[in-house]
């Protein structure tokens, strides 16, 4: 395996149920590091969530919001690759609102939740009554729906009315039910760290990713050495080119252990 970067997701991969990484995980990505193999996460979270989570000295980079922007961590920088023009969420919020039960606005600091109150006691989740009470630009929106079985149909209707934006299924291994995601045109998972490799000059096949849910899917199904936590939802399993551990079962690291560091000591 001629691996240059080791990319994963968060929730459902690299934290256990609990939301934790275990020690032996963080030792291994540690010794990858050491060995000069670039650890990046993946993750749909925005940046103060994920250190909610865990700490960013675990990783070279970060791509966050799915997609929408990569931290820096040795500079503390962050690269923006995409925003939601404001007319155009207006534009998503007027069609889906008489349908939908919630509505997450995802900016570069917070989450804005329209609708249904939060109530939750962490500074980055914002309740709010209107878009006005949102004073940055806007990277991404979540929507939930109370029936599930009509998403496809939603999903269907944004993306004829809005050739323009990237609307998805998303769904985590964890989760019961699926919701919507909307992104910028031509933002996602995949196309920021193929991006990003492109800046280290890495190609495609030099990166390995660990993923579990449908937002890694295009990832999952590209050229890069795809590999699906045990835990993983059974689409996200049957286009990967492996399969490890669950993510309670330090899967990352026992695959890491078993395909690079014993080929390395």
């Amino acid at each position: 395996m001629d691996i240059k970067i080791i990319a994963m997701d968060l929730d459902g991969t690299l934290l256990t149920d609990e939301k934790k990484v275990t020690s032996t995980t963080k030792e291994v990505l540690q010794k990858c590091r050491e060995l000069g193999y670039k650890v990046v996460a993946v993750t749909a979270r925005i940046l103060t969530s994920m250190e909610d989570a865990c700490s960013v000295e675990l990783f070279d980079d970060i791509i966050l919001n799915n997609g929408g922007c990569i931290y820096h961590c040795e500079t503390a920088s962050t690269q923006i690759k995409g925003e939601i023009s404001l007319p155009l969420v207006q534009e998503i919020k007027k069609e889906v609102e008489p349908f939908c039960e919630r509505i997450d606005f995802c900016t570069n600091n917070a989450y804005y939740i329209y609708k249904q109150k939060s109530n939750a006691n962490k500074p980055f989740i914002i309740d709010i009554d209107s878009l006005s009470e949102i004073k940055e630009p806007i990277m991404r929106i979540n929507i939930y729906f109370p029936e599930n079985t009509k998403l496809e149909k939603y999903r269907d209707k944004i993306k004829k009315n809005h050739p323009d934006l990237n609307c998805f299924l998303m769904q985590g291994s964890e989760d019961k039910s699926g919701w919507l995601v909307i992104n910028p045109k031509g933002i996602s998972k995949f196309t920021t760290l193929l991006d990003y490799a492109t800046q280290k000059g890495i190609n495609e096949q030099q990166i390995l990713y660990f993923g579990d849910g449908l937002n890694d899917l295009e990832v999952m199904n590209s050229n890069v050495y795809s590999v699906a936590m045990g835990n993983a939802l059974p689409e996200v399993k049957k286009v990967s080119k492996e399969i490890t551990l669950t993510n309670n079962e330090d899967g990352i690291a026992k695959f890491l252990s078993k395909r690079l560091l014993q080929k390395e000591d």
